[in-house]
This record gives structure tokens, sequence and C-alpha cells, in this order.
């Protein structure tokens, strides 16, 4: 638990009290550490990379599998949304979002290659970058992507 602020030493064995651990503490533990705010973002402070990648990856798929996958409602509302956009006349639902913001896909892209291309040069000197592609890669959000382009091509 090296490298958390003291909050967090505080908030971890509150948690564990409340899932039955009585004699919990922020020095001895145990602790239980949640993906839900602000314990998954305290986390980000360990100086323990692999306890880090652990919640990172668990944060990045959770409500993907088991009982609590929603994946299929995802696509669905996925499709729901297309259905509507070709309904009222658009070609995505891209541009129905874009439409009741007042703006186009067109202006929003160019922004958003600005953005990229202003910070693309710092996040690459770093090494979060090395570690975001690969979750990148190994996570479940590509096939929503994928599902996504699709959807709206």
């Amino acid at each position: 638990m090296d490298g958390l602020p003291p909050r967090a030493l505080g908030l971890f064995p509150q948690a564990a009290v409340s899932k039955g651990h009585e004699n919990a503490t922020a020095e001895n533990g145990p602790w239980v550490i949640t993906l839900d705010a602000p314990s998954y973002f305290l986390v980000q402070h360990a100086k323990n990379r692999a306890l880090r990648e652990e919640l990172y990856r668990a944060y990045l798929s959770r409500a993907s599998s088991g009982d609590l996958d929603n994946t299929a409602i995802i696509d669905q509302i996925l499709k729901l949304r297309l259905e509507k956009a070709k309904l009222l006349g658009y070609n995505n639902y891209a541009e129905v979002s874009m439409t009741m913001k007042m703006t186009i896909v067109e202006k929003a892209a160019e922004l958003l290659e600005k953005l990229r291309s202003a910070s693309w040069d710092p996040t690459v000197r770093g090494n979060m970058f090395t570690t975001a592609v690969t979750t990148w890669k190994t996570s479940r959000i590509p096939q929503r992507a994928n599902v996504l382009k699709n959807l709206t091509a």
C-alpha cells in the first residue's frame, strides 16, 4: 500500500469492515479496494505497478462478463440509435447528437484531431502510452468500438 494517500489508507479498512472484516485497520488491513469512486481512483497513487494494472484492467472490463455482462444491452442501444438516426434522415447517431448540440460531425472530428495532435507527442514520450495501448488491445473495448463503427458506416 506504499504511495497511497492517508485518506485511502482510512477508506480501504472501512470498506473491509462493511464487508465483515471487523478488525480491519489502516496499518494492518485487510483492505477492500472496489472499482467505485473514490476507491479506484485513489489506487493510482500506489507504488505497486502490478496492483495498479490489475485494478485498471478490472475497471475497463467491468460489466462485460458474467452475470453483469451488459454487452448485449450496449449492442441493442447502438442498433436503436442507428435506427433512430435513419428514421430522422441522418447517416448515423453521431449526426443526430451533433445536431442537438448545434454542431456537425466534421467540426467535432476536426476538434478531436487538433486535441490528438497537440497531445500525441507528450503522450508518446510517457510510459503510460504503452500501458494504455496494451490495455486497449487486450480489452473488450475494441469490440464495442468496432460495433459502433460498423453501425455508423
